[in-house]
């Protein structure tokens, strides 16, 4: 088994450099020797050559050049191009040997590559610089440069060294991610779901940094936004802690937080212009890169020792050590502190933050809406604006916020077709102790200007002679001439019988009740009651039509029974005056 060159001693080193220069016999023993000891020639012959050795051959004519026929450098290029496709993105590692290379160019219908060994094609790539090792080295990288303090920051995000803030008494605790969780294990990411994050935001031209934790799934959005408000906001210690202001550029790598429509919309109204950079090109913002490592190293080193308590703790340990790294240490680049440098700041480059409140606005908020009232005013968060032309009554006007000056409207405009905006003079409304407009007429004193004619209204103030004439003779005339020439043939219908629902049944119980008062009496005696009960004939309900035969077979036995009782009395009467 062949050893690295590295194993062999100096003495053995100068001995296979002695016999090399020997002569050829001396030098194939020499070989020899060392294979027996395991080493291969090509490592006895590397030995010699990087001790100075040289055979005085000439190199041969056709050296680097392709003596195979059919394959040329565009050929190899393509091998390169397929080594490259074959490649992970993320971390440079090749999946594709050469031998399969040569394998999968042969049956793709290159078969002039059957003829070259794997070691022919790999020495090609390295010769024309497309090997796998070129292949993946990042490119050149250009060394820029700021002019002034808050020209540009940039901010980043990366997970703290102590990140998990779930202990089992509720105190954070300390775990290695890796030896923890293997992300291609089922369920990794639903295991981890919140960890601590750290977010670095660091001015280029001094160095000068801010630094905070949240507890959270990973980058957000609101994290992000309440982040870059609390570093360019002015700190708790402003002077011990100086770093504040709104920079002209932000720079940052596109993940979706930082993309985000309320990240864009921030920057934009403070006049902050994004630079981010091409995926997987962090060398961009290496500034922010180096300032995550030589936190870890010069802070977060102590969460191994000693854990934080909790969020809070943490963040008060870390303030107290960003302020004397960023006091006390001197740059490498400048050779100053950062806080020294940062100071040399002038009064035009420094804009400082309006209320977080408002930026909060400004970020979530889109352009806002109003309708103007009779008067042409509009209100703001209790404060009115007088508009002027284009404006109109009841026509939708928008309005951006001033980013630096709570209270006031940056832009107001009128949305045109094609999304064109038409440019609205707006005026905030300063009001008297009476609560009037300062600025409005006086009754009594010179003229009162109103407002621009709109277009309606300079149509509505032409005269009956002027519309008479603009209408020219315009009067309303029958439609039925537009109606086109088409006969409909009459349709089949189908008639509708529709059934004629059906009277509820009388329950038994109600029978009386309906008997007396379609009779008009007044209360029924025993006997009537029992007649009813005889017509009912133990029915516990009938219909309206059975009611009514039963109502008149009642009156008619009422009838009966009176007429009976009177003739019983006439006799009665009539036998006694005989007697």
């Amino acid at each position: 088994m062949s050893r690295r060159s590295s194993t062999l001693s100096p003495e053995a080193e100068f001995e296979i450099l002695r016999d090399f220069n020997a002569g050829d016999d001396a030098r194939k023993a020499v070989i020899a020797k060392y294979q027996a000891l395991g080493y291969s020639a090509k490592t006895v012959y590397r030995v010699a050559k990087d001790l100075g050795w040289d055979s005085g051959r000439k190199p041969r004519a056709d050296r680097g050049t392709i003596r195979i026929p059919g394959v040329d450098d565009a050929a190899i290029e393509n091998c390169a191009l397929v080594q490259l496709e074959a490649t992970r993105k993320r971390t440079g590692k090749g999946l594709m040997c050469a031998e399969d290379i040569i394998t999968q160019m042969a049956l793709n219908g290159h078969e002039e590559f059957l003829g070259m060994t794997p070691s022919t094609l790999n020495r090609h790539l390295r010769r024309r610089e497309l090997d796998h090792a070129s292949l993946t080295a990042g490119n050149p990288a250009t060394a820029m440069r700021s002019t002034h303090p808050n020209q540009i920051g940039f901010l980043d995000a990366s997970i703290c060294v102590q990140w998990d803030l779930k202990g089992s008494a509720g105190r954070m605790v300390s775990r290695d991610m890796e030896r923890s969780f293997y992300k291609n294990k089922p369920g990794y990411w639903k295991t981890v779901r919140k960890v601590l994050v750290r977010w670095l935001y660091v001015d280029h031209f001094s160095g000068a940094f801010w630094v905070d934790y949240t507890y959270a799934g990973g980058e957000n959005t609101a994290d992000m936004i309440s982040f870059l408000l609390d570093a360019w906001a002015p700190k708790r210690d402003p002077e011990r802690y100086p770093l504040q202001g709104v920079p002209e550029m932000l720079g940052l790598d596109p993940g979706a937080a930082n993309m985000s429509h309320e990240t864009q919309n921030l920057c934009k109204r403070l006049g902050v212009t994004i630079e981010k950079h091409a995926p997987g090109n962090s060398r961009a913002s290496g500034v922010v890169e180096k300032a995550h490592s030589f936190w870890e190293q010069r802070f977060e080193y102590e969460l191994l020792l000693k854990l934080a308590d909790s969020l809070e703790d943490l963040r008060e340990r870390a303030w107290d050590r960003a302020l004397y790294l960023n006091s006390n240490l001197k740059h490498s680049r400048h050779k100053t502190t950062r806080f020294l440098k940062w100071n040399e700041i002038k009064e035009g480059q420094l804009k400082i933050l309006p209320p977080k409140d408002h930026c909060m606005r400004l970020a979530t908020g889109r352009a806002e809406e109003r309708v103007p009232n009779e008067q042409l005013r509009i209100s703001v968060d209790g404060t009115e604006y007088q508009l002027s032309a284009p404006a109109r009554k009841r026509r939708k006007v928008m309005f951006d916020r001033d980013p630096w000056n709570v209270g006031e409207l940056a832009n107001v405009w009128v949305e045109l077709e094609g999304g064109v905006r038409d440019p609205v003079p707006c005026r905030r409304i300063v009001k008297d102790g009476a609560g009037f407009d300062e600025t409005a007429p006086v009754y009594g004193e010179g003229r009162y200007r109103s407002h621009p004619d709109t277009p309606a209204m300079t149509l509505k103030k032409l005269s009956p002679d002027e519309r008479a004439a603009r209408l020219g003779g315009f009067e309303p005339k029958p439609t039925s001439v537009l109606v086109p020439d088409v006969v409909h043939m009459p349709k089949r219908g189908t008639p509708m019988t529709p059934e004629i629902p059906a009277a509820p049944p009388v329950p038994a119980v109600h029978v009386r009740r309906q008997v007396r008062e379609r009779l008009g009496l007044e209360r029924l005696t025993p006997q009537q009651g029992d007649m009813i009960t005889g017509l009912l004939a133990g029915r516990e309900a009938i219909t309206e039509s059975e009611l009514d035969e039963l109502i008149a077979q009642f009156e008619a036995n009422l009838k009966a029974t009176e007429g009976g009782a009177r003739v019983s009395v006439l006799r009665v009467v009539g036998g006694g005056g005989m007697r």
